[in-house]
């Protein structure tokens, strides 16, 4: 026969434990927030997320004393912290989509960046305007990249800030779209 706790006297336990040290958990969690975070997230808010996530792990882990639970519930706590200031933190790069103005995504052949020389011979704006067809055929991501790096000469890791992808992800769409080029 296992020795398994009996779910009722210990969510008794965690409720009694619980409400016995809150205040002291609210007071610990609001000081360690700091006032960048705490205008955004309450200490109760933290704590009652790390009551969930102490819950469910309450049987298996079993702290023996109050002591032992504040401390528990305060590295639980933390996580939380450390979550929550991630899902806050200012994003560093921009989102692709508010990246470029609509201009950049069309690729059109009026467009200045990419319309052919005019002193060019026939063949040669014919060509470039073959070109111009099987760039308008590519994926819109594809196209900015290859305008991007091909046509306005920027970096990878330049394109890659502009179209708020990873390097490799930009690097990774550059190298389809010239693929699909060649045919």
């Amino acid at each position: 026969m296992t020795n398994l706790p009996d779910p009722t006297l210990e969510r008794r336990r965690f409720q009694l434990l619980l409400s016995a040290t809150r205040g002291s958990l609210v007071q610990r969690i609001a000081k360690r927030l700091g006032p960048r975070l705490a205008a955004s997230v309450d200490a109760e808010d933290i704590l009652q997320q790390a009551s969930m996530t102490a819950y469910a792990r309450f049987a298996r882990d079993r702290p023996r004393t109050r002591r032992g639970f504040v401390t528990w519930m305060l590295c639980i706590a933390e996580y939380e912290i450390k979550n929550t200031a991630r899902r806050l933190a200012p994003r560093s790069r921009p989102r692709h989509d508010t990246a470029l103005p609509p201009s950049m995504w069309g690729c059109l052949p009026d467009d200045p960046l990419v319309r052919a020389r005019p002193g060019a011979s026939p063949e040669r704006r014919e060509g470039f305007e073959r070109s111009l067809e099987s760039v308008a055929g590519l994926d819109d991501m594809q196209r900015v990249v290859l305008v991007l790096r091909d046509f306005l000469g920027l970096t990878l890791e330049t394109a890659s800030f502009v179209t708020g992808r990873s390097r490799e992800a930009t690097r990774s769409l550059h190298a389809r779209a010239r693929a699909a080029l060649r045919g």
